[in-house]
């Protein structure tokens, strides 16, 4: 099973390893490793920064978004107890007329009407 870095097989990067050693020799390979292990330390320091800052704008802007939801929702609980208050209020004279027409003479439809 080959070794897969960046797509790269183990023949590939022996034959990497061997053309540093040969082009910079054994005695600056550890310095150039230790240039290399810097300047990545150095690219995670930085995007960590980066995701950082992402978040922090992320939370800032959900803060604003909520603060600004707050009135809004409010606004939407009071229209929606103020028509639920408006519905039973409607229901309350329905039934009360439906009381009154239960407890009037009922018309006998037997009775010719003036018309």
């Amino acid at each position: 099973m080959p070794l897969l870095f960046l797509d790269m097989s183990s023949g590939e990067l022996l034959l990497i390893v061997l053309a540093v050693m040969i082009l910079f020799g054994p005695k600056r390979i550890p310095e150039i490793a230790r240039t290399v292990g810097q300047t990545i330390g150095k690219l995670r320091a930085a995007s960590d920064q980066i995701k950082r800052e992402i978040m922090d704008e992320a939370r800032s802007v959900e803060e604003g978004a909520k603060k600004v939801s707050h009135p809004v929702t409010t606004i939407i609980e009071e229209v929606n107890n103020n028509l639920t208050t408006s519905v039973l209020s409607d229901n309350s004279v329905i039934e009360a007329n439906s009381i009154q027409n239960k407890t009037e003479k009922p018309v006998d439809s037997t009775e010719p009407t003036a018309s």
